[in-house]
């Protein structure tokens, strides 16, 4: 039996490769600690799982504490642990952690068809079986140690349509405006790159990368090529994480950022969202911008923050999210980057309208 501890509806993909291996699956509903798990896991015993398959994504703990625990799962039943890890950087903490405790058995693939053929190398033995007692003390070799450093920036929201990406933008215009070579990777499920394709005329378009150019903002919209991704000149590096409450947010990937930004709403239907998330106490060192906020509001949206106050700004007016409009927030998020006193061009429309084809 294979155990899928995460929904079913991230985990459908590997019913095919299991029914090809004779194996039943079962899942386990995902929750935000693992610790609420664990009993379930481990009365599946019972039934003879031979594999329990992590969705890593829905967890927002501590990596180490997850490791941890993952260790005492998998010393207490002795099912093989395989971790999907979609999104994730090999040289993550998450992964580091997993592996100094011997695990080794990794789906890093986006595309259904790729993970089932990394679920099946995972499952006859491709990897080789290391036992983790073996390997608690011994360092991890950093898959990544030719990399220059870069800064990594998590953008996401309490809820869609909260402005998010154009948010994103902004950033990666700030960020160009101080003579940083920066790109856009799109973490979510929103489609915006590609619908980018469609409706404008870009500059340029690379599908074998995913990599879209348009006002000259280099975008990303396939995870699988983010480690490559690291290996080019950047030295930032936006993501575009979505709404934190959508079944696709990468928890701890998002929290593993070096500087991470929250979008706010308050709005009727935004303020419970946006309350949700300044409450909750796995978002700590976070950044917060209030989206499409009257100035009028904004004291008392700062009495609500309360010690989170000094690390809440409030957007500009921002009506084309490829034009930069300057925000004093910026010099704040970033602090030591000047900007270069260059002229700005205008952009021209290259909207393809429909009824101009």
């Amino acid at each position: 039996m294979i155990l899928f501890v995460g929904n079913q509806e991230a985990g459908y993909w590997v019913e095919e490769p299991a029914k090809i291996n004779n194996q039943e699956v079962e899942y386990v509903k995902e929750n935000l600690d693992i610790e609420e798990q664990m009993n379930e896991i481990l009365r599946m015993r019972e039934k003879k799982v031979d594999f329990v398959i992590y969705d890593i994504e829905q967890y927002a703990i501590n990596a180490t504490l997850l490791a941890d625990k993952i260790l005492r799962i998998y010393q207490a039943g002795n099912a093989e642990p395989i971790f999907l890890v979609t999104s994730y950087l090999p040289s993550s903490e998450i992964i580091v952690q997993l592996q100094k405790r011997g695990f080794n058995k990794f789906i890093f693939e986006v595309l259904d068809n790729r993970k089932k053929d990394e679920l099946e190398k995972c499952m006859n033995g491709y990897y080789n079986t290391v036992n983790p007692e073996q390997l608690l003390d011994i360092p991890v070799k950093n898959q990544n140690a030719d990399i220059k450093r870069k800064i990594m920036v998590g953008v996401a929201g309490a809820c869609d349509r909260m402005g998010v990406t154009t948010q994103a933008m902004q950033i990666v215009k700030y960020l160009m405006s101080c003579g940083k070579k920066v790109c856009y990777v799109e973490l979510n499920s929103t489609g915006f790159v590609q619908d980018l394709v469609e409706v404008y005329t870009v500059d340029s378009v690379d599908e074998n990368k995913g990599k879209v150019s348009y006002a000259n903002i280099e975008m990303y919209n396939r995870q699988d090529i983010i480690p490559e991704i690291l290996h080019m000149d950047y030295e930032y590096i936006i993501y575009d994480y979505g709404a934190f409450n959508n079944t696709d947010f990468n928890k701890i990937s998002f929290l593993e950022k070096d500087i991470k930004i929250m979008i706010l709403g308050s709005n009727p239907g935004e303020i419970q969202s946006s309350t949700e998330l300044i409450d909750n106490i796995f978002y700590q060192n976070v950044n917060y911008i209030f989206n499409f906020t009257a100035k009028s509001d904004q004291e008392d949206l700062l009495a609500m923050m309360g010690e989170k106050a000094d690390v809440t700004y409030f957007s500009e007016y921002c009506p084309d999210m490829f034009t930069y409009v300057p925000a004093a927030y910026f010099d704040r998020l970033f602090p030591k980057l000047e900007t270069m006193n260059i002229k700005k061009k205008k952009n021209k429309s290259k909207t393809k309208w429909w009824w101009k084809k």
